[in-house]
């Protein structure tokens, strides 16, 4: 039996999804347009169906492709981020930079073990970004808990909502 704290995330949960209804029909309309793959929001699409018979051009998929990919190359280089602390001095010392950039680097070991997934995560939300202005990405560890593991969730699946200060603070998300 479910208590009644469960419940109420249930409730909270689909009342999330029904106030999302009008911009998943959008999401449909720009899928269709633009990311055909991802044009399953409202309709749902069977294996081998046809789904850009409509479209009187590839240019508008191409675009969003090459957008997609764009943002890639520019948010994520060869090396795109690594570890500071808060404290200027602290963080220039020399054997204090020295223990970050170790830290810097397992980090980066651990994101880019392609076990992690991250490449085709962040690829797949990229596209996601570039076609509908939102993406959904979810970190956590792998089933066996030895590595990490980074996931793209089709954005008809999950219903946010955001707090007083304009951050995401809640994310619903259905799966069968």
């Amino acid at each position: 039996r479910m208590d009644s704290r469960a419940r109420e995330v249930i409730k909270i949960g689909d009342k999330a999804f029904s106030d999302k209804t009008a911009v998943d029909s959008l999401w449909q309309e720009i899928a269709l347009n633009f990311y055909p793959e991802r044009a399953d929001f409202t309709t749902k699409r069977n294996h081998g169906a046809e789904f850009a018979d409509h479209a009187f051009s590839s240019y508008p998929f191409l675009a969003r492709r090459e957008l997609g990919n764009m943002l890639s190359e520019f948010l994520r280089p060869e090396k795109w981020f690594s570890i500071h602390v808060d404290d200027e001095e602290l963080d220039e010392g020399d054997q204090e930079r020295a223990f970050l950039e170790k830290l810097t680097e397992i980090q980066w070991r651990a994101m880019n073990d392609p076990i992690a997934n991250l490449v085709t995560a962040a690829g797949q939300t990229d596209h996601d970004f570039a076609a509908f202005g939102n993406g959904v990405i979810k970190y956590g560890l792998n089933i066996t808990g030895d590595s990490l593991l980074f996931r793209n969730y089709h954005l008809r699946d999950n219903a946010w909502s955001e707090n007083a200060e304009g951050k995401i603070d809640c994310n619903h998300r259905n799966w069968n």
